[in-house]
């Protein structure tokens, strides 16, 4: 009938979406040998348009963020680091997107996504890699973006550089920067980007220093979040993370006095099995042949084994 006829027909659902997204990753990761050069170029346009389209909302649902997570994340992380100076621009545009508008779901893929340019500005351009100094200049012009985000640098601080099993992400990067900042053989629009994100990380600081110069950083702590810890906690919680570090090379050396070294400064509760069992299950900088060393020396291993069983 006319009515029929003049009804609307239903919006597509969430599964077509989600097939529609996958197909666009597929035909995305350049780990796929039937995928050629067009088709990841064609992809990559699409998928830019399919994740600024969907923004912040993508990660509401599940399926889609899971995606980004993983497939997403993996195709994208190669063609930044591969030769092709076009898709990289295209990669590291939607990159960028992802951790200005969905950083607070992506906190691994943030951190290999700051490795992984950092150690395209790090690398030495005498090794002849393909496209070096174009790419080391494309990876500076992402930082200076990220650097620029508002609540980005202190996020990096607090939730990398604090955390016992992640990488010193602040720290790094303002190392780099400075290295990279200062010629040596001349003058390069990369010395200039480098200074350009280093002076962005600087201002941060700034502004954060004049906020509680006029507001008070007493009256700061009280208007925060509780949640969130106070300026000594993040102290203790970085001299902890550094007292782990070294104690876990330690222990890749020397497995005993690894875990002395450990348990005098208190990051070893105690050295009874249970502790220590957590402490080798749970320790992702440690070596596990040298794991596998310790138990078999020790003297009562059993103890510890027992311990480690039910964490299996």
């Amino acid at each position: 009938s006319d009515e029929e006829e003049l009804e609307p027909s239903p919006p597509y659902g969430l599964p077509c979406i989600r097939e529609l997204f996958s197909f666009l990753t597929c035909i995305t990761n350049p780990a796929d040998q039937n995928n050629n050069s067009d088709m990841i170029a064609i992809g990559l346009t699409l998928l830019t348009v399919a994740i600024e389209t969907g923004g912040r909302n993508i990660a509401q649902y599940p399926s889609l963020l899971k995606l980004c997570q993983n497939e997403v994340a993996r195709a994208l992380f190669r063609l930044v680091q591969g030769d092709s100076y076009n898709k990289m621009v295209s990669a590291l545009r939607i990159c960028n997107f992802l951790v200005e508008n969905m950083r607070y779901h992506l906190k691994l893929q943030t951190e290999k996504y700051f490795n992984i340019l950092m150690g395209i500005v790090t690398t030495d351009p005498s090794k002849g890699q393909p496209n070096i100094y174009e790419k080391r200049e494309l990876a500076l012009e992402a930082l200076v973006h990220l650097c620029r985000l508002p609540g980005l640098i202190p996020e990096l601080y607090l939730n990398y550089d604090c955390h016992n099993y992640c990488s010193n992400i602040y720290e790094d990067l303002t190392k780099a920067l400075s290295k990279n900042a200062f010629p040596v053989t001349g003058l390069h629009i990369t010395h200039l980007l480098s200074l350009d994100a280093l002076l962005a990380v600087v201002n941060v600081i700034a502004l954060q220093c004049e906020e509680d110069a006029v507001c008070g950083a007493q009256e700061l702590e009280d208007e925060n979040d509780p949640s969130l810890p106070s300026f000594k906690d993040l102290i203790k919680m970085k001299d902890f993370k550094n007292k782990l570090l070294a104690g876990s090379t330690m222990f890749n050396e020397s497995p005993s006095e690894g875990i002395r070294y450990l348990a005098a400064e208190g990051v070893l509760s105690s050295t009874d099995p249970q502790t220590v069992a957590k402490f080798l299950f749970t320790n992702i900088h440690l070596n596990k042949s040298t794991i596998g060393e310790y138990l078999g020396k020790k003297e009562k291993s059993t103890d510890c084994d027992s311990a480690l069983i039910p964490l299996l």
